[in-house]
């Protein structure tokens, strides 16, 4: 029979390694809890749940592919319930379902150059450690990467939306710390590169791409430092009742549309210096009702293009 049982079941303290193993038309992957697990190259191929569970558990894995072959977009590649996994050039092929992984229970995950190919979401959050060094995330869900109370580190990773929707978010945050660096990241003309309700964001040298709206910042503190932001929708940076730093960033609007804003403040305060705007000759800046009450804004060194110089203080 085919799609039916578990493909490695680890329990009680095991420990298993497996090389060049494939676990084919299972209805689950693996189950590890309070164990070890070491698997090298390998195929994982599921309809059930998740291609890996860890519970508590230690997993390394290295260059093994995961293709989740059911119909259900409520599935993880990886759920981790405690413990550590370090995964190095893993391949995730969702056939547009499923969600890349997932980390409760102050799990601890470490992946590096990893590859999600048409995934309906990325990765979950809610409490626990990932770094990511490199790599890809292809999704066309709600999200690329969802954060409440925990930390996540990304470097060099690029992340692509292949989705129709302007409202998902490729980051969206609600609680704790992301420290970004050199992210690259392409709408293909939709979604949003970032959305804050609460908790601390630092992005160095970002480049966001093709994308409806760049960020809604709703609460928490959100930094950025260079990088680019091209966008086509309403805002580049949208502010209410929070904190938003930026320097030395370069936002471009590529839309057609008059009524746009790159920077919306309604409540908070924002700090920018050394920003260059270039609105190919449409509305860089909106008039005095954007000044809102309840704000804050200090702007130093703007240096828009093809209209005149400005500087706010």
């Amino acid at each position: 029979m085919s799609g039916v049982g578990v493909g490695a079941w680890v329990t009680n303290g095991g420990a298993m390694w497996l090389g060049g193993i494939n676990l084919r038309d299972v209805q689950n992957g693996m189950i590890v809890t309070e164990s070890t697990v070491r698997m090298e190259g390998g195929e994982i191929t599921f309809k059930g749940s998740y291609g890996v569970y860890l519970g508590k558990s230690r997993a390394a894995l290295k260059d093994v592919k995961m293709t989740y072959m059911g119909r259900n977009d409520a599935v993880d590649f990886m759920t981790v319930q405690g413990g550590k996994v370090i995964a190095k050039d893993i391949q995730i092929n969702g056939n547009g379902k499923g969600q890349g992984m997932k980390v409760t229970q102050r799990g601890h995950v470490v992946l590096i150059k990893p590859t999600y190919t048409n995934v309906d979401k990325g990765m979950t959050i809610s409490e626990g450690a990932v770094r990511v060094f490199g790599g890809s995330v292809e999704f066309k869900g709600k999200y690329g990467v969802s954060l409440t109370r925990g930390i996540a580190t990304l470097k060099g990773i690029k992340m692509t939306y292949k989705g129709g929707s302007s409202t998902a978010d490729f980051m969206t945050v609600r609680g704790g710390t992301v420290m970004a660096e050199s992210i690259q990241i392409n709408g293909n003309g939709y979604g949003q590169g970032m959305k804050v309700n609460g908790g601390r964001v630092v992005l160095i040298k970002p480049s966001y791409t093709n994308i409806y709206n760049g960020m809604t910042v709703l609460g928490g503190h959100v930094q950025v430092e260079g990088g680019s932001l091209e966008f086509k929708g309403k805002h580049g940076v949208y502010l209410s009742k929070s904190r938003v730093a930026l320097k030395d960033v370069k936002m471009t609007y590529a839309g057609n549309d008059n009524d746009v804003d790159f920077i919306k403040v309604e409540g908070g305060t924002v700090m920018a210096e050394g920003i260059q705007i270039n609105g190919n000759n449409k509305k860089w800046c909106p008039d005095a009702a954007w000044w809102a009450l309840a704000s804050r804004i200090q702007l130093y060194k703007i240096v828009p293009r093809r209209v005149a110089i400005y500087s706010f203080l």
